[in-house]
């Protein structure tokens, strides 16, 4: 079962890094980084025709296609392959390990086996490493961290601490004195 709840975060990360990837590869570094470049579908970087909904299946398509657009052959960049895997990795890996770390089977963690500030953990701890792997890619293609991941990173820092302070009442000793 264990196994089972694995694959399917690695999946659904897969299509998580397939927009991810997207996103990346629309980004302007002349316009902001929320600017609705993300609006449209799916098309070749090469011919600009429209990927077919085979084509957008999330690395089983790259390596069906070897790498190559359906419609040209024009070669795939192999960033957005890594990007997808490296997403699955993601989804799949930070609930394993934090399921883990509070002493719950991953099945059970995902079957509704935890305390809501152990999923706000995980969702706010997936949501940093696939930001991180967003601006890591954007930095590498065009040698830039977009200010924008400042304040992705503040709202998450801030969620993070919000949950601390509605689990963790020792923190806060003299909060009853406001």
């Amino acid at each position: 079962m264990e196994q089972f709840a694995f694959a399917a975060l690695f999946i659904l990360g897969t299509a998580l890094g397939s927009f991810l990837g997207v996103a990346v590869s629309r980004y302007d570094p002349d316009r902001p980084l929320f600017s609705g470049t993300l609006r449209g579908r799916s098309r070749c970087d090469s011919c600009g025709k429209t990927l077919r909904p085979l084509h957008l299946i999330p690395v089983l398509s790259f390596l069906f296609l070897r790498g190559r657009c359906g419609a040209c052959g024009s070669k795939i960049p192999s960033r957005d392959f890594f990007v997808e895997i490296l997403s699955g990795a993601i989804v799949a890996g930070v609930p394993a390990f934090l399921a883990s770390f509070f002493n719950i089977p991953l099945s059970q963690f995902l079957s509704g086996g935890a305390e809501w500030w152990q999923y706000g953990f995980v969702a706010l701890w997936t949501a940093v490493f696939l930001a991180w792997l967003a601006m890591v890619c954007i930095d590498m293609r065009h040698y830039l961290i977009p200010d924008e991941f400042h304040l992705i990173f503040a709202v998450l820092g801030i969620a993070a601490a919000a949950i601390l302070v509605g689990y963790r009442d020792d923190l806060f000793p003299f909060r009853e004195s406001f």
